[in-house]
């Protein structure tokens, strides 16, 4: 059964930086990826919607719900994918480090080191097919430990992915630590390409992205 999350939208911004911010909770219960959100962790997620067109130009028609937890091990992200013509959803890629993104598919971005340059980024189309980089175009450049699943419905496509931190060569993100962050999607039917923190021409736009802030235990 599917466990419809209800989003939080977290919109605060910083004095100094005009991106929104999103809290990523510790969670004691990981969620199994198997792509259905009905893990009791994501109860507990913090989440974003009203995912924004390139450039400003409106909402997604399409819309997108995203989440995030972690614990000592991984970083947790789930996508639910509004979508109502799945019959005509967009998949042509289907090797690894492929050019996914000429498909339906969804993006994360990673700046761990929040220093507006170098960033993780990794791709999944529908079909569960991989792309991982440093940076924009050099899928050679790393070959993460994470994990995707998805599960497909009448309206929709829902999304989890594991990402281990210690692929990142990092250790457990400290409570309060700040990553710049960005969630993306491309729905080709309707040519849309969208995202939580807005960028202008193009999604690797790394000052424009959010802020991910690890949430200090409770």
């Amino acid at each position: 059964m599917l466990f419809f999350v209800v989003p939080i939208t977290l919109q605060i911004c910083l004095a100094n930086d005009n991106v929104p911010e999103l809290l990523c909770r510790k969670t004691y219960n990981p969620p199994m990826i198997d792509g259905i959100l009905d893990d009791p962790g994501w109860r507990e997620a913090y989440g974003v919607t009203d995912f924004i067109l390139l450039a400003g130009e409106g909402l997604a028609k399409e819309q997108s719900f995203a989440y995030t937890l972690y614990d000592n091990q991984n970083l947790y992200v789930a996508f639910i994918c509004m979508e109502s013509r799945m019959d005509l959803i967009n998949i042509e890629t289907f090797l690894r480090d492929g050019f996914v993104w000429y498909d339906d598919c969804i993006e994360v971005f990673m700046d761990t080191e929040h220093n507006h340059t170098r960033y993780y980024h990794i791709i999944s189309n529908i079909a569960e097919i991989r792309y991982d980089e440093i940076g924009m175009l050099r899928p050679w450049s790393w070959d993460g430990d994470w994990q995707v699943a998805i599960a497909k419905y009448k309206d929709r496509w829902t999304v989890e992915i594991a990402i281990t931190f210690s692929s990142m060569n990092l250790k457990t993100p400290m409570p309060g630590e700040i990553w710049g962050f960005n969630l993306n999607r491309e729905e080709w039917r309707l040519t849309e390409m969208s995202g939580w923190s807005p960028t202008r021409f193009d999604f690797h736009e790394p000052n424009n992205f959010g802020h991910l802030i690890f949430e200090p235990e409770s």
